[in-house]
């Protein structure tokens, strides 16, 4: 009986992975990789006789995504320490069977998610939980099905992370039929009728950064699509982060996104949102990022901007990182305040309509905003990011018996963030002024960002260069203005930071910048 009962649940999963539309010609593996899909975990769940759901349909505009990762087992430990916020225990949370995947799709459901990305690592440290956790995910889509629900389809997220440690040549064929070899089996274990498809019928390829990939060229993502195209007869949908755009090697995406870790970001395509980010408690992290979520103000936010901006898709980051706490997933600390807030905001996104209350910001009715800048800078609406390396990074000391911060060798720039509440994206003439030490040589630059949100990127739109004043080496406090009629304070530049000033020829040595809108 137990064989028999095996036999048949096994011929389930081939169904399942298997399925493909009847003229798809048969696959052409450019490899010679024999794609198994790993042995089931679980049991079907006995489920009671209702009317099925229906499978989802194509996706259009309007669409929520979420990163959902999918490595976490008690049995095993794997991924369950070093956790900022912690997942609630029941069911138990693990890849290893339905339970837990199909509890965590269900709330994706009340939350308005439409597409699930599966964060899908494979090499050989990670492919034992990947490949099975995958198809144990599609189990559980089937049960919410025949439960009398729609579930949410799926799109590849391909975590170029698994190649940072293990490399991989993608200079050559060889070194991408290795990638192409993971995502045939992605889309082979998940069956057709649960691929997000675009209006038009191609499934989707988020990719992650570019740079664990060490060299690549051109002929990456095309010989990707061209191999899928042979086996599925459809050519994907591809969707690479703007990493991709920034490193300036030739790639053949169809749209990109950005991931962000809290806040928001936009490109044409795709608003991501982020309730906040912790990540001090992962002990191999060199360097740490945090953004307090400020009671889901900034998650808020997120999406008012989203709408502001008008970008077509959501992005979600994410479901359930608990290690960075980015998870809008229900959790011990946070309970389920998250997942009720994305179900409201992705409402409000979906019918267009923007939030009652806007953007929410002491600032929106400020005269003016302003950074005063020393040891502890002094911030009413405008920040300056505190860089300790890089091409932002400063000090803070002492000129003429007065404080403030000065640029680093080799570091040209100070970076400032305008509050949201007080300008976002809006056509109106605002004045700079800074109070900056009269030493040395050069000329002091504003670089700010003038492009729409929701826009690719383009530096020479991010990046708009005005000078403000020449320095003429007085050894004084002085102060220069400048008005500027075509900034969007937007975000696009790096950190999502609004605008910088730099001195490209002397450090540059400042005590406080404020803007003010110009009537």
């Amino acid at each position: 009986m137990k064989i028999k009962a095996w036999i048949a649940y096994l011929l389930l999963v081939i169904m399942l992975a298997g399925c493909v539309p009847a003229s798809t010609p048969v696959p052409a593996t450019p490899t010679d990789e024999v794609i198994v899909p790993a042995t089931p975990t679980s049991q079907p769940t006995s489920l009671p006789t209702l009317v099925p759901g229906d499978y989802p349909g194509p996706i259009g505009d309007r669409v929520v995504f979420t990163y959902y990762f999918y490595w976490y087992d008690h049995v095993s430990g794997e991924h369950m320490d070093q956790q900022t916020h912690r997942p609630v225990p029941e069911p138990a949370v693990t890849w290893r069977g339905t339970e837990w995947h199909r509890r965590q799709v269900e709330d994706m459901l009340e939350a308005g998610i439409d597409v699930i990305l599966p964060v899908f690592w494979s090499n050989e440290g990670t492919a034992w939980w990947a490949r099975p956790g995958l198809e144990n995910l599609v189990l559980a889509l089937e049960e919410v099905r025949l439960s009398g629900k729609t579930p949410p389809s799926i799109a590849m997220m391909y975590d170029t992370n698994a190649h940072l440690y293990e490399k991989v040549d993608f200079l050559t064929v060889a070194g991408r039929q290795i990638m192409y070899a993971d995502i045939r089996y992605f889309f082979t274990a998940v069956p057709h009728e649960y691929w997000a498809l675009t209006q038009d019928g191609r499934p989707m390829i988020w990719f992650w950064a570019a740079y664990p990939l060490g060299d690549y060229d051109e002929n990456l993502l095309v010989d990707i699509a061209n191999w899928f195209e042979a086996d599925f007869g459809v050519r994907p949908f591809i969707v690479a982060d703007s990493d991709w755009v920034w490193r300036g090697i030739p790639a053949a995406y169809d749209a990109t996104s950005i991931w962000i870790a809290a806040g928001s970001g936009s490109t044409a395509q795709v608003t991501t949102v982020s309730p906040g980010v912790d990540d001090r408690i992962i002990e191999h992290y060199t360097s740490h990022s945090v953004v307090d979520r400020e009671d889901g103000n900034v998650y808020r936010n997120g999406w008012t901007k989203a709408m502001l901006c008008g970008t077509p898709w959501v992005a979600v980051e994410s479901w359930n990182e608990y290690h960075e706490a980015t998870e809008v997933a229900e959790t011990i600390e946070l309970g389920r305040q998250y997942i009720e807030l994305t179900g409201e905001y992705s409402d409000y996104f979906k019918r267009g309509i923007l939030p009652p209350q806007g953007l929410i910001s002491d600032y929106k009715e400020a005269g003016q905003v302003s950074a005063k800048l020393g040891e502890q800078n002094l911030e009413a609406g405008l920040a300056m990011e505190i860089q300790e390396e890089g091409e932002g990074a400063t000090k803070p000391d002492q000129w003429a018996d007065e404080a403030g911060r000065v640029t680093l060798p080799e570091a040209p720039y100070m970076y400032f963030n305008v509050d949201d509440g007080y300008y976002f994206n809006i056509p109106t003439a605002v004045e700079v002024t800074i109070r900056y030490f009269d030493r040395g040589q050069g000329t002091i630059y504003i670089e700010y960002d003038t492009a729409a949100c929701a826009s690719d990127w383009k530096a020479e739109s991010m990046y708009k260069q005005v000078p403000i004043v020449t320095l003429t080496n007085t050894g004084a406090w002085r102060t220069a203005s400048i008005t500027l009629t075509d900034a969007t304070f937007a975000g696009h530049q790096n950190g999502f930071n609004d605008f910088r000033v730099a001195n490209y020829e002397a450090p540059l040595i400042l005590n406080e910048v404020s803007i003010s809108k110009v009537p």
